[in-house]
């Protein structure tokens, strides 16, 4: 990560300045130097954070929240006597919080999402190109509910990811057979296990009740025994349409956060969208 990479360089700036401080150098411009290139990287961090904002696991997020001190002695240029330790200051939050979020990020849930939102996406992507998928889509979403989480569930396998769904604290059910999930055949043939809810909608005001009410269902939901190999901060909620819908904002509860998307069979290009709610 680049922003890591920065953090290195200004800790090892750092340490120079320490040593030629010993030499009774006068670093007074140095230390100001320092402190811009710090302010210029937790701004980098936070504009990282919000950018990522519905990739990063929850964790990571709430670390990224509680940096108030540090964006405070970021934000504030020390007095010429007072920069040396209000810097030292800085420097080790700042330390201390890239060594958090990097072991955050280094368990696997980043990829885990990375690859849900590319499957997700790319299914959108194949369903507007692709006649045969787009039909195949078409029919399932006529058909029933549970034709539309198979084929959404066959989709992200292919990207590594084994969708299930909630029916209890522990109970998770494959979307296609609609047994509970063998964690052993999950285990070898997927990267990790994701918590999804489809929904088909006919309209606005439904897909707004059944979204709401995959949310109550998952609540009660506990991440399994595999650990890491399930994604535990990001769940799922899928609603399938004809055309696009507004979707609700992502819901952030205490320890993980409801994403909410769209899949329409029948997509109207952004162009005609755009137009359709302007008129």
């Amino acid at each position: 990560m680049v922003v890591k990479a920065r953090i290195d360089a200004l800790i090892s700036s750092a340490r120079l300045a320490n040593e030629l401080a010993h030499q009774e150098t006068n670093l007074a411009s140095v230390y100001k130097s320092l402190h811009e290139r710090l302010a210029e990287i937790v701004v980098l961090t936070e504009d990282f954070a919000w950018v990522r904002f519905p990739a990063l696991p929850k964790s990571v997020f709430d670390v990224f929240e509680r940096q108030g001190r540090l964006r405070v002695i970021a934000r504030n240029q020390a007095e010429p006597h007072m920069r040396a330790t209000v810097l030292l200051e800085g420097l080790v939050l700042l330390q201390a919080f890239a060594a958090e979020v990097t072991q955050l990020l280094n368990d696997g849930q980043l990829d885990l999402t990375s690859r849900t939102e590319r499957a997700i996406l790319h299914l959108q992507w194949t369903i507007a190109i692709d006649d045969t998928v787009r039909n195949r889509w078409q029919t399932a979403f006529r058909s029933s509910e549970t034709a539309c989480e198979a084929l959404g569930a066959a989709h992200l396998l292919q990207h590594g990811i084994y969708a299930f769904k909630a029916h209890s604290r522990a109970a998770r059910t494959d979307l296609v057979s609609h047994e509970p999930v063998d964690e052993v055949v999950a285990a070898r043939a997927a990267e990790g296990l994701v918590l999804t809810e489809w929904k088909v909608a006919k309209s606005q005001v439904e897909a707004d009740s059944k979204l709401r009410d995959a949310a109550i269902q998952s609540d009660a939901y506990a991440h399994g025994v595999l650990g890491g190999r399930e994604l535990r901060s990001i769940r799922y909620l899928i609603a399938v349409t004809e055309k696009q819908i507004t979707m609700p904002v992502d819901d952030i509860r205490d320890t993980y956060v409801y994403r909410h998307l769209n899949i329409a069979v029948a997509p109207v290009s952004p162009s005609k969208l755009a137009a359709t709610l302007r008129s």
